[in-house]
């Protein structure tokens, strides 16, 4: 790996095959954690640090797809288990539709992150615009729309956090937990603040 291709996000002792099953095992159980049964909405705080972590490890991006996509389709799996009922040839389909949302979602934040000049914008920013302008198109236009399982739905829990939701609906509670868990993997990824950062044109 030439220098160029390095990410100065990844500190040296951290194997990246570590990183990105750490953080794509830990977006699964965080995406169940945070609703009902368990209803440990607080966890849904971490779900876009750990997949931001995921999205810029310093490995070609058809690895990151596919351990992210394992885990998202055994979370979505758990939360659609009841679909098996109704339509049992459905349920695989209609989990691995939802499941895929999540490499897509890493793709463009990899993509913007590696960019000349939008590279430059800190996670907690970056993840707020994309997270919600993904889940905006799962939830209303994509298939007719599935407005499950959301980013902000957990903070329903916590009337003081769901306010901003008598403005912009559920799709503007979704930027607290993404501003946060933007900012959390910012202070983990230790993001320098000029200069954007090489992801190698190889591992893109």
């Amino acid at each position: 790996m030439s220098p160029t291709e390095e990410s100065h996000d990844v500190p040296p002792a951290t194997h990246p095959w570590r990183r990105l099953v750490g953080a794509s095992i830990a977006l699964g159980v965080i995406m169940v954690a945070a609703f009902p049964p368990l209803d440990l909405w607080w966890t849904i705080l971490l779900a876009p640090t750990a997949l931001a972590i995921a999205a810029t490890t310093t490995l070609r991006f058809r690895w990151i797809a596919t351990i992210l996509f394992l885990p998202a389709f055994a979370a979505w799996l758990h939360h659609q288990w009841w679909v098996g009922a109704v339509s049992g040839a459905g349920l695989v389909p209609l989990v691995a539709y939802l499941a895929a949302w999540t490499p897509l979602l890493a793709w463009m934040i990899r993509r913007i992150h590696g960019h000349p000049s939008l590279g430059r914008l800190p996670m907690a920013i970056l993840l707020p615009v994309l997270w919600t302008g993904t889940e905006y198109v799962r939830a209303t236009i994509a298939l007719e729309g599935y407005p499950w399982y959301l980013l902000g739905q957990p903070l329903v829990e916590w009337l003081p956090l769901a306010q901003p939701a008598a403005i912009g609906g559920i799709t503007l509670l979704a930027v607290l937990p993404a501003a946060v868990g933007g900012l959390v993997a910012d202070v983990l990824m230790r993001r320098p603040r000029t200069g954007r950062i090489e992801i190698g044109r190889a591992h893109v």
